[in-house]
């Protein structure tokens, strides 16, 4: 009998584990060059060396990532640092989840294992396909900004807004198929949108408004105006909570919790806010209704249902803080007497921003003007004098239209289409556990959209219209019809 050999190679580590430790033995390397270099290198350095490190972690940390921005919005927004010109935002963190989930497909792919990415049926491969197309013609409306003599930092701007937040559909496709990240999904709901109530809260009681209005002193903000599209997403998970078969006690706790969110939101100092506190929970009754095959009688019956109960609930809200809302109704009184009816006055912003848009569109109607195109108009103020403003359009789809084109818009359109197509014939099929979060997150993502048919797109909102749509994307697929087929019993011992 032969001898056994004492020298059994080890098995090879991971090509993974490789990486991560190649780039820990770069660490001396990389900090000293970027010490002797400046200390904006040696900080990217070391974020670069993090990224590595925490690579095995990257699916929590696009979860993460999703909670602070549906939460910490106004950092996000407005608190962008400088470096060589450009603002780089908290929203730009995305990049890294973005490579670290397209890096997890390619370790899965060369260890001869399917990628979740991979594991997508015909509707997704549309979505996907339609998602690669949006962007390449955004590619193609940076080169047509540049042609126009558009500055490079507005394009690189507006390339980024429109078109790289938009890759936030990838990750949760890439990494959201274990059921532990599914609830750590909910979670981070839950979490960034309780994030964003605590802010409205303690403003509310401090009586440190988010802030006082640009033109007059008489309207100041409690939230930020992305802040009510949190609270909007926390709204509708709350109401389809509450239509859903769950204990009476927590169906009880999430009324008051939808109560007090629809009260923050109408006093929020945003008419949006007053909107969007109806919007959210009718649509959720709508979609649950039918998915229980309701009729037209039966969903305006639920749907007159709900908004009473909510209705009652907020009056008691009101009741309890009544000296703060006659300030709100004082103050609403106040902005439409100074800035008259949205879109018809012609002393509210849009009314000259849609106009100046559509005069650029006309004078291009085929390619737009290209990305990086500043708007620029003259606005008639309370007192009757103008103004000259530089802005956006408040129009998401308008700014869409000016800036790329009637192929730009229709890509947008057809992708979000597509999607809410694709939503509306699944979820019927959803695994009753994921249903309140599924259309809640949909209702969110359509008040998303709405929002910002009204009000700028924003860097964080545009993060979480994306996240939403693939995490929806992933609820759908749990939600199959052979995933509910039950299991063989087994045999009686």
């Amino acid at each position: 009998m032969p001898e056994a050999s004492h020298n059994t190679a080890l098995p090879a580590a991971p090509l993974q584990t490789r990486l991560i430790l190649a780039g820990a033995a770069l660490v001396p390397v990389l900090v000293l060059g970027a010490a002797l270099s400046s200390e904006t290198l040696l900080l990217l350095a070391l974020a670069g060396v993090c990224g590595v490190a925490l690579l095995p972690s990257a699916s929590w940390a696009g979860i993460v990532f999703f909670a602070l921005a549906l939460g910490l919005r106004t950092p996000m927004n407005f608190m962008p640092l400088r470096v060589g010109g450009f603002r780089i935002y908290g929203g730009d963190a995305l990049l890294y989840v973005v490579g670290a989930a397209l890096l997890y497909t390619l370790f899965t792919a060369a260890r001869g294992r399917r990628a979740p990415l991979v594991e997508t049926d015909r509707n997704e491969r549309i979505i996907l396909l339609l998602l690669l197309l949006l962007t390449g013609w955004g590619a193609l409306s940076s080169a047509t900004g540049v042609m126009r003599g558009q500055e490079l930092r507005d394009i690189i701007g507006d390339f980024r807004r429109f078109y790289v937040y938009s890759w936030a559909l990838l990750p949760p496709l890439c990494f959201m198929m274990a059921r532990r990240h599914i609830a750590g999904a909910k979670l981070a709901l839950l979490a960034g949108c309780g994030g964003a109530f605590l802010f409205g809260a303690y403003r509310t009681l401090s009586g440190n408004h988010f802030y006082p209005n640009d033109e007059i002193d008489i309207f100041p903000r409690l939230l930020a105006d992305d802040e009510i599209v949190s609270l909007a997403l926390l709204l509708a998970y709350l109401t389809a909570f509450l239509m859903a078969k769950r204990p009476r006690a927590l169906k009880t706790a999430a009324l008051a919790m939808a109560a007090a969110t629809a009260a923050m939101m109408c006093f929020s100092g945003w008419r949006m806010g007053i909107a969007q506190a109806l919007l959210a929970p009718m649509l959720v009754v709508v979609l649950m209704a039918r998915n229980r095959g309701k009729g037209v009688g039966g969903i305006v019956l639920r749907v007159g249902a709900v908004m009473l109960l909510l209705a009652l609930g907020v009056g008691l809200v009101f009741a309890a803080m009544s000296g703060h809302v006659d300030r709100v109704m004082k103050m609403f009184d106040e902005r439409m007497y100074s800035f008259g009816i949205p879109l018809i006055s012609d002393e509210d912003t849009r009314y000259y921003a849609y106009r100046e848009a559509l005069a650029r569109y006309a004078a291009h109607p085929v390619l737009g003007s290209g990305l990086g195109d500043q708007l620029s108009y003259p606005k008639k103020t309370s007192s009757g004098t103008f103004l000259y403003m530089r802005g956006t359009t408040h129009n998401l789809f308008l700014d869409t239209l000016y800036q790329t084109g009637p192929v730009g818009l229709g890509l947008f359109l057809a992708l979000h289409g597509f999607f809410s197509w694709h939503f509306w014939r699944r979820i019927k099929k959803i695994d009753p556990r994921h249903e309140p979060v599924a259309v809640g997150l949909f209702a969110g993502y359509l008040c998303t959209l709405a929002h910002y048919c009204y009000e700028p797109a924003w860097v964080s909102g545009m993060i979480v219209l994306y996240f939403s749509m693939g995490f929806l994307l992933v609820f759908l697929r749990h939600a199959r019809p052979e995933a509910e087929t039950p299991a063989p019993e087994a045999a009686p011992a």
